[in-house]
């Protein structure tokens, strides 16, 4: 770290930022730092490369050969013989061929990312370790009941969508962030019900983009990203969760029993008041309520 902040405070910013080493004449910039003369590190650089060619050119020969010799891979084996002394020769050929055709193709903007293999995305390990501490938290929370100073409000929030996948209760999670006090745990929920099959202008709406599943799960995906956009907007920390049944009342009841995980589960459910349940809609909201109760 130190070396980088110090190589960094002894080159001028417009230096760093020139890419093609105009601004030092197309020599190398740390040349222009060493001591006594810029050949040094030309020198040095050459030796280097040469001595990291032949580690390789000893080492990679002889590590095809065993792995041909071990039989893993049945067409690998003709690099397995080699002279009497042992020496590989004929996968010192081939490893001479594989480093002559980086050189011959002389791009090494071309060569960096097979060597490196730049275009692969294997995931960091902070992740990983994230997903171990996770787990581990989950099953300590399963080890003994609650206690009384321990205990946090887990909300479920039960929130209702409607034909545009907006959610009608947007108020509900500012009520929602207020009750917690940002402490515990809060799961967002809404519910899909309706037989879709049976629905002749989303089939005609499904066949538009491909098939009825589709737009089963395109309808789930708008839904999941409108919520995780309200809590974003109502700055509440916590999971969004949409189930999709025949009916909204076992939908519900669905979200009811499998939200949470482990100790993670919800200890109190939150619901809007229907509205226009007087007049009474066309929906009848006022039935789901009571039957959500």
């Amino acid at each position: 770290m130190s070396s980088v902040i110090l190589f960094g405070a002894c080159i001028e910013g417009v230096v760093l930022r020139d890419k093609f080493g105009e601004g030092v004449h197309g020599n190398l910039v740390i040349g222009t730092l060493a001591w006594p003369s810029p050949w040094v590190i030309v020198i040095g650089s050459f030796f280097s490369t040469c001595g990291a060619g032949l580690q390789s050119l000893t080492g990679a020969p002889r590590l095809l050969q065993a792995i041909a010799k071990d039989g893993i891979v049945p067409a690998l084996r003709i690099f397995g013989h080699g002279k009497a002394n042992g020496e590989p020769t004929w996968s010192l050929l081939l490893t001479a061929f594989i480093c002559e055709s980086g050189i011959l193709i002389a791009s090494l903007d071309s060569v960096a990312p097979i060597l490196s293999i730049a275009e692969k995305e294997w995931g960091d390990g902070i992740r990983g370790l994230s997903l171990s501490a996770a787990r581990y938290a989950l099953m300590r929370l399963e080890e003994g009941p609650p206690h009384t100073k321990n205990w946090r409000p887990q909300l479920l929030v039960l929130v209702s969508t409607d034909a545009e996948q907006n959610v009608e209760q947007p108020r509900l999670l500012s009520l929602t962030n207020q009750l917690k006090a940002g402490k515990g745990l809060t799961i967002v929920g809404t519910a899909l019900g309706g037989t879709y099959l049976a629905n002749y202008e989303q089939a005609q709406r499904a066949d538009q983009v491909g098939s009825i599943s589709q737009f089963l799960v395109d309808r789930f995906c708008r839904t999941l990203q409108a919520l995780r956009k309200l809590m974003e907007t109502e700055k509440v920390k916590g999971f969004c969760q949409v189930t999709v049944s025949s009916n909204l009342r076992d939908a519900t009841s669905h979200l009811l029993q499998a939200s949470g995980l482990g100790g993670l589960k919800h200890n109190a459910v939150l619901v809007s008041w229907p509205r226009n349940w007087k007049q009474g809609d066309e929906h009848q909201t006022w039935r789901n309520f009571i039957g959500t109760l």
